[in-house]
Order: C-alpha cells, then structure tokens, then sequence
C-alpha cells in the first residue's frame, strides 16, 4: 500500500531534513537534564534497504550530541 512511498527520494530528503532540523534545535536548547552546552560528533550511517545511488552521500550520516 505504502510501498512506493519509500522508494520516493523526496521521502528520505523530507526524513533527512527532519531528523537535521531536531538535532539543530536540541543543540540550542542544550542539554535537557543539566542545561548544559551539547557537542557534536555526527558519525556514518549505514542504510539498509535503500539504493546508496538513489541516495547522496549526506543520507550516510546519523546526527550524535553528547554533553
């Protein structure tokens, strides 16, 4: 039914920039427990069950922050 939605590279760039806007959001807000200042340190993702030519090499990056 929904299929052919995660086949869509328009799906995984809306999901990519999501997931991009919250981590931009969270480290200004800082740390949620202790407020303190955030640090980041993104770190490669690997997809599964997504063509990586569909796909640019930006998609390979998870977003990481830390205190």
């Amino acid at each position: 039914m929904c299929q052919s939605l995660f086949v869509e590279a328009s799906f995984w760039f809306t999901l990519f920039q999501l997931d991009r806007y919250i981590a931009e959001q969270v480290l200004k807000l800082g740390c949620p427990h202790c407020g303190s200042k955030l640090h980041v340190a993104n770190y490669p993702r690997k997809p599964r069950g997504v063509w990586r030519d569909v796909l640019g090499s930006e998609y390979n990056q998870r977003f990481k922050l830390f205190h």
